[in-house]
């Protein structure tokens, strides 16, 4: 399992505002393509009322790559899918955020963003993770809230929006067409500015 923090994939949340304080379960998973052999712990929430095989994306490597692991009722791999991911620095991130800013009401720092996904169907394009980041966010499962949660949902012509606001932290899902954004912000940030800057900083990054 790999050493760096910044590139775990982070834990599973049960609903809006309670962090979970479920058991987790022990998957074992040798990767080929870094040939090394990991231990995860995966929230077992993730496989309860749900059609198996379960599919878990696992982040890790230098430079880093996801795995979509296919985990059957027992926690065994029974396959795995390579999707190399775009990691992005601080500076990147300062230039997104500087070409998306005249299309913007406000501007969020990129001290208060600490991490974000873009995805085209199920393959990771780019990403970005704070250092030190520490919460309990799986990004698989907040996909699966915007699923099921039309009544907390925003519908706009071309585009999903999701907005949760947990304990401590925003998160901003968008949808549109095949492809997905989620960030993850600091508390602090207002909503209304978290709606301007997570809208730019997708079109951004997916131009």
């Amino acid at each position: 399992m790999s050493s760096d923090p910044d590139l775990q994939d982070i834990e599973d949340v049960q609903e809006v505002g309670r962090v979970s304080a479920t058991p987790t379960a022990m998957v074992n998973f040798f990767c080929k393509n870094c040939n090394i052999f990991h231990k995860i712990k995966i929230d077992q929430a993730l496989f309860e009322s749900r059609e198996f095989p379960v599919s878990y994306t696992y982040l890790h490597g230098d430079p880093p790559f996801a795995a979509v692991l296919y985990i059957d009722a027992n926690y065994k791999v029974r396959g795995v899918e390579y999707s190399k991911g775009f990691a992005v620095g601080k500076t990147e991130l300062d230039e997104i955020l500087l070409s998306s800013k005249a299309r913007c009401l406000s501007n969020i720092p990129n001290v208060d963003i600490l991490a974000f996904r873009l995805l085209q169907d199920k393959s990771l394009l780019k990403f970005f993770t704070q250092q030190g980041f520490e919460a309990t966010i799986n990004f698989t499962s907040i996909l699966d809230m915007m699923r099921h949660s039309s009544s907390i949902t925003t519908k706009g012509e071309s585009c999903m929006k999701l907005y949760l606001k947990f304990s401590d932290i925003w998160v901003t899902v968008l949808e549109m067409m095949e492809y997905k954004f989620i960030l993850v912000v600091r508390d602090s940030i207002d909503i209304e500015h978290l709606e301007t800057q997570s809208m730019a900083m997708f079109e951004a990054l997916m131009s």
